[in-house]
């Protein structure tokens, strides 16, 4: 097997040859256009007999190589940013070129990382309008937060910002209007009947995970969200429980999280967890992604057994 990596930019792949003995054949510098990467990508299955494509998750900078890999009939996995940081922390020389972080790449392959994926997946509708919509809402709000500090400053806000501001809401509804066409309405019902979780959130959420049958446990989901704790141990030790990974879906873990901090408010069982990770010393933020890793796993169960939640009510006692 040999692993034809590529560290993409907007412009240009910078792409190496890696042999199954870790071993560099050839490096590669081409536009990154879905034409020159087939060309490359054919000019290598010429001299080797089995090969697999990677890269590394840019935006949709990665997209002409999945595209690439799909007309060639080859394997394509795409990496979790994370892992290249990840493999240059643990080097010695700690080099960052993207000529290196080609090499990298191709060798995070070999060793079986990353997610095989098609342009079915990249292209998935729900996907792509859920990932502008938490942009939108993001510039939205932080339009918001400047157009308050101008008033502050100036007294008033120029008739020009508010038009502007009232535009980009009559956008931020739009999207969110193609979103929800996306999502089957069963599906929202369902993670709607979860303390927490509104209409925005479950479109949100489900945009991220999209077919639940991919996942085949809620610590699973948990993991593709980037909620598990990185976990350090010795022999029969364990050292400690670190943060978070990180390593799923930002947009996904984004959503989980204001989600928690609403349910953690309004439902008993959520509240009194949050609490008690409280008197243990957690902070806001780390107590709240302990009950975000809870609510996951309710949203798991909702969606596989596809029936509601049923909010629990339980009585404190003091102890």
């Amino acid at each position: 097997m040999h692993y034809l990596a590529f560290d993409v930019s907007r412009d240009t792949a910078d792409g190496v040859l890696l042999s199954h003995t870790l071993q560099i054949r050839e490096r590669f510098s081409v536009p990154n256009t879905t034409e020159e990467i087939i060309s490359l990508i054919t000019q290598c299955q010429r001299t080797v007999s089995a090969l697999t494509v990677g890269a590394e998750s840019t935006g949709l900078f990665h997209l002409p190589v999945v595209e690439a890999a799909e007309h060639c009939s080859v394997p394509c996995r795409i990496l979790n940013p994370i892992l290249t940081k990840q493999f240059l922390k643990s080097s010695i020389r700690k080099r960052k070129t993207d000529r290196e972080d080609a090499v990298v790449i191709a060798k995070l392959l070999a060793q079986g990382e990353g997610t095989s994926v098609t342009t079915k997946d990249i292209r998935n509708p729900a996907r792509i309008h859920g990932r502008a919509l938490n942009k939108l809402t993001s510039l939205r709000v932080s339009c918001m937060m400047y157009l308050r500090t101008v008033e502050k400053r100036l007294g008033s806000v120029p008739p020009e910002c508010t038009e502007a501001l009232a535009a980009l809401k009559k956008a931020h509804d739009a999207m969110f209007k193609e979103l929800m066409k996306e999502i089957p309405v069963e599906n929202r019902r369902l993670l709607e009947s979860i303390p927490g979780i509104g209409p925005k959130l479950s479109t949100s959420i489900l945009s991220e995970i999209g077919d639940i049958s991919r996942f085949h446990s809620g610590d699973s989901l948990i993991a593709y969200a980037g909620l598990d704790p990185k976990i350090r141990q010795s022999g029969a030790t364990l050292l400690s429980v670190g943060r978070m990974t990180k390593r799923g879906s930002p947009h996904l873990r984004r959503a989980l999280f204001l989600a928690a901090n609403i349910a953690r408010m309004h439902d008993p069982e959520l509240r009194a967890f949050y609490e008690k990770k409280r008197s243990e010393g957690k902070r806001h933020s780390a107590a709240t992604c302990a009950v975000a890793r809870k609510l996951t796993l309710r949203i798991f169960s909702v969606l596989k057994r596809k029936s509601p939640y049923t909010v629990k009510e339980i009585t404190m006692q003091s102890s």
